[in-house]
Formats: C-alpha cells, sequence, structure tokens
C-alpha cells in the first residue's frame, strides 16, 4: 500500500496523486490475484443512468437484446428476447435491489456531506473566536 499524502494545509485534494495512488493499489491486488481482469476492464457506467432526480440507477436495457448477424440475425434476436421474457422478473427484482442499495447509500453520503459540512463550518466558528482570543490578549498584553 502507498503512504498517505501529507495533509495540505488549504484542504485541497490532490486528485492525480490520489488517482495514481489508486491505480497502483489496483494493480498490487490485481498481481495477488484478487480482482478478475474481466471485472477490471467494463466501463465504470455500465449500465448506470441517472434517474428523474439526477441519481444513479441500474437499468435493464432491452434495447441491447438484437443482433445483427447476416441471415441469422433474426433468430438470434428472437431467441435473446425469450431469454430476457423468461428471466425478467428475476433480474428485475436484483435490479431494484440493487437500486435500492444505491439510493442507501447516496441518502448516507449525503448525510455524511453535511455533517462534514455541519463541522466545517462550526471549525471556522472556533477558529474565528480564536482568533478574537488572540487578538484580544495581544491588545492587552500591549495595551
Amino acid at each position: 500500500m502507498s503512504a498517505p499524502a501529507p495533509a495540505d494545509p488549504t484542504g485541497a485534494i490532490d486528485v492525480e496523486r490520489l488517482m495514481a495512488d489508486l491505480k497502483a493499489r489496483v494493480a498490487d491486488r490485481r498481481r495477488m490475484g484478487e480482482y478478475d481482469a474481466k471485472v477490471l476492464d467494463l466501463p465504470f457506467d455500465a449500465g448506470l443512468g441517472p434517474d428523474a432526480s439526477g441519481v444513479p440507477h441500474v437499468r435493464l436495457r432491452l434495447e441491447t437484446a438484437y443482433s445483427s448477424k447476416p441471415v441469422l440475425g433474426r433468430a438470434i434476436t428472437a431467441a435473446k428476447r425469450i431469454q430476457i421474457r423468461s428471466f425478467f422478473h428475476f433480474l428485475n427484482d436484483a435490479v431494484t435491489q440493487v437500486n435500492g442499495a444505491l439510493a442507501s447509500m447516496r441518502a448516507a453520503l449525503d448525510a455524511e456531506t453535511r455533517s462534514r459540512e455541519a463541522l466545517e463550518d462550526r471549525v471556522r466558528e472556533l477558529e474565528a473566536e480564536l482568533d478574537e482570543l488572540h487578538a484580544a490578549r495581544e491588545a492587552s498584553e500591549h495595551g
């Protein structure tokens, strides 16, 4: 595992360093056989798209069940559609569960973000109070 990045006094995140660290960790785990190359080569947004609220969710893309092969294309498309219909309820249930988990994770992330922002506001208030106390102490020592 890589060494943690030193804290930036401005609070800025070095995205390039973060990505380099993540890539190094994935490469290490891939070498140890923990990650299947087929899974890691999938695009991150495969099957994900925002819903009406803009939150990413998984959806079944039935429009991808076709074949454009010459001669056998129509038969292959028919076979795919029969398979989809036979598994639709099972797949739809899985998608519903995944979307529920994504929604729960998003709600937890939003709550954590609000909590962090409230703590940051409180830290700024305390820093301002501390600056005032330092200024008052300095004024009384020199005054």
